[in-house]
């Protein structure tokens, strides 16, 4: 009689399963998913607060509805200042997925929507980030989860945690942070794992941080040569190895130069930076170790501690070198960030690095307390009469750590409410504005520490160019776009003499000025020169500004450039007029008459990118000091049409990013050939008849 057959494993199945060491961790993990959208449950709909979110949502609309349709990521954002390319800073990637949220959900969420989830989502994926490199780096699973949870402690207003994305709203730093630390694993695991499908996550996880956030990739760059040491020790070096990873370094730089390329290309363009400060050195330890940046103070006391049981630990033998790795990344990110803030004064890279790298430093600082927690879990899991992984224990340990975590970081239980609490004269300034103002004219909204108290918002200029798409003068997303003139104009405006003001308003194209204050009130009622009474909501009271002798509306865009030294009361030589001005994307159009031949300046942020031409045919497009546009306008009658197209930079990198897509969908087989060495072949000897 036969026997019968026993019943074979599935080995797709086996393969499938979770580890046993993982189940307990990836369940704490999923308990700190779930607190997270808890804690964040009063942003699931409506506006995100923070300074800047609106600000990010009208570049993020501009770039759906007018550059990713046309297959472009140049183009002109006229609502901000005097106009900037949208991508100057950042790049394209954050627009991008909130793009792909709205294609995934079939246009239901909106863009509000779709930024408010993503930002719930990057924060909520900062644990599992954490977990995923600290398990490259060969951490027990359980001290993985537990560094992830304590991630959600580190807070800092210039990225990070909760206060960083609804305080000042620097959303693409927050969606970058799960994504810089994805990538640090994806680089490790291709490293110990070299094949097709870590390849490809390694690939999309650079490229969409290097589009989305670049001060991240540098300091990803930073880290590069500590995780290679650590890769290089504790795995053998390979030919193999060396391939794939030089593989995916250039189909990455392929994949984002359609961006990167016109980017780096339009440098001479910058102008002075505009950011946050950057704390001196002594500013950063003391802000730190009292609990102002970054942590806590008793969170930051535990880190440090747990550096030094960490270190004495592997100095006896008792903790793998990579126990170390975060400690070292951490210190590494300080000292070289303000190594390059020293050498590079004040660019834009030294200015920005220390301030979006406190994140980093801070997720690096509190890996070590989670292997630190990890250990004394274990000492009471050997107890005597202990389960492993006991689930009392288990349970206990993730209510500790959850409580820490909330008691030690400012959940922002009213973000919600920031852009909530509109005032009801505020609401209707912004629809009589919206109604009487040209769609070219643009408006100066004066900025003053009552503006909250009057509006109800904390960013009022930026609330009026979400609502109503109309130009404004206060700038946003081009910290370094060399029209800082007008944003310093916008800024000081109701603090000095506003009729010395007037011809730099004029110049700039402001139509409209929205004052609440008093004194200002009182000075712009007495300068009827400059300044004419529009209509009032109290209490703001809206103004229009009077043209030059000689010259057109500011809503018309151009000014005859004054000839004499005296430039606020100049008398030119004849008279310029502007009949029609109108303008869509990437163009305006004017049709104007001039006495004679004239300079004229148009208030656009000068770019390579402009060319102008009067009745069809090109002429110069020169730059001004304050870096506006400058022209020689012809005598008489004519069109005149700006037109903004693309670079060579552009062409050459859209190329590029084709041919890098070629590569990076090529067949596995294809790869394989590429990254895999040839074996050398012997000569075959052949013998030869006698």
């Amino acid at each position: 009689m036969k026997a019968p057959s026993l019943p074979r494993a599935n080995p797709v199945k086996a393969a499938r399963r979770v580890p046993q060491q993982w189940r307990v961790p990836l369940w704490i993990l999923l308990a700190t998913t779930v607190y997270a959208f808890w804690v964040t449950r009063h942003v699931w709909s409506g506006i995100p607060g923070g300074q800047d979110s609106l600000g990010h949502i009208v570049r993020t609309n501009f770039a759906l509805k007018e550059l990713f349709p046309h297959f472009r990521t140049d183009g002109w954002l006229f609502q901000y200042g005097t106009g900037s390319r949208p991508f100057e800073t950042y790049g394209p990637g954050y627009a991008m997925t909130i793009g792909l949220i709205r294609l995934a959900t079939l246009g239901q969420l909106s863009t509000v929507g779709s930024v408010a989830f993503l930002g719930v989502v990057s924060y909520a994926a900062v644990p599992w980030s954490v977990a995923f490199f600290t398990s490259r780096l060969k951490f027990p699973p359980l001290a993985c989860a537990t560094a992830g949870v304590l991630a959600l402690c580190i807070e800092s207003n210039f990225g990070g945690g909760l206060t960083g994305l609804y305080d000042i709203g620097l959303l693409p730093n927050t969606y970058a942070i799960p994504l810089f630390f994805f990538t640090l694993g994806s680089l490790l695991w291709l490293w110990e794992k070299p094949r097709r499908l870590n390849f490809s996550i390694c690939v999309i996880f650079i490229s969409v941080l290097l589009l989305t956030h670049q001060i991240s990739v540098l300091s990803l760059a930073i880290c590069l040569p500590i995780l290679a040491r650590y890769a290089v020790v504790t795995y053998k070096a390979s030919f193999e190895r060396v391939q794939w990873i030089w593989l995916v370094g250039v189909t990455t730089i392929g994949l984002t130069l359609f961006w990167f390329l016109p980017a780096v290309g339009s440098t001479p363009e910058h102008g002075a930076v505009v950011t946050l400060a950057r704390p001196t050195f002594s500013q950063f330890w003391h802000s730190v170790w009292t609990g102002h940046a970054m942590a806590s103070m008793l969170a930051v006391r535990l880190a440090l501690l747990s550096w030094v049981i960490v270190i004495w630990r592997a100095i006896k033998g008792k903790e793998s070198f990579s126990a170390v790795i975060p400690i070292i990344l951490s210190v590494t990110l300080v000292f070289v960030s303000y190594l390059i803030a020293a050498l590079f004064g004040n660019s834009d890279i030294s200015l920005e690095l220390p301030n979006r790298a406190f994140a980093y430093i801070g997720l690096f600082g509190i890996m070590p307390l989670g292997l630190v927690c990890y250990r004394g879990f274990d000492a009471l899991r050997n107890l005597p009469n202990t389960k492993p992984y006991s689930i009392d224990i288990v349970a206990v340990s993730l209510a500790l750590l959850l409580i820490f975590v909330f008691t030690t970081t400012k959940p922002q239980r009213n973000i919600r409410q920031t852009y909530t609490k509109v005032t009801a004269a505020f609401a209707k300034l912004v629809k009589d504005v919206d109604k009487k103002t040209p769609p070219t004219g643009r408006i100066l909204f004066q900025r003053d520490n009552s503006e909250y108290e009057d509006t109800g918002i904390g960013t009022p200029p930026r609330w009026m160019v979400w609502k109503n798409n109309h130009w404004n003068l206060h700038m946003f997303g081009w910290e370094t776009s060399p029209a800082v003139s007008a944003s310093d104009l916008a800024d000081r405006f109701g603090k000095t003499d506003a009729s010395l003001d007037a011809p730099l308003l004029r110049r700039f194209g402001v139509a409209s000025v929205v004052a609440y204050d008093d004194g200002t009130i009182e000075k712009l009622d007495a300068d009827t020169k400059n300044f004419a009474f529009q209509y009032e909501d109290d209490p703001f009271r809206v103004y229009k500004v009077l043209p030059a002798q000689g010259n057109p509306q500011s809503e018309q865009l151009l000014q005859q450039v004054p000839s004499s030294k005296e430039k606020n009361n100049f008398a030119p030589n004849g008279n310029l007029t502007v009949s029609t001005v109108s303008s869509k994307f990437n163009h305006v159009y004017l049709r104007y008459a001039a006495e004679q031949k004239t300079n004229a300046t148009a208030a656009i942020t000068w770019s390579r990118g402009w060319h102008a031409y009067v009745d069809g045919k090109e002429i110069p497009v020169l730059r001004t000091n304050d870096s506006i546009i400058q022209l020689a306008l012809p005598a008489g009658n004519h069109r005149l049409t700006f037109e903004y197209s693309m670079d060579i930079y552009t062409r050459i990198g859209q190329l590029i990013s084709l041919f890098a897509i070629i590569i990076f969908i090529m067949p596995s087989s294809w790869l394989r050939r590429i990254t895999t060495p040839k074996k050398p072949t012997g000569n075959k000897e052949t013998a030869s008849a006698s």
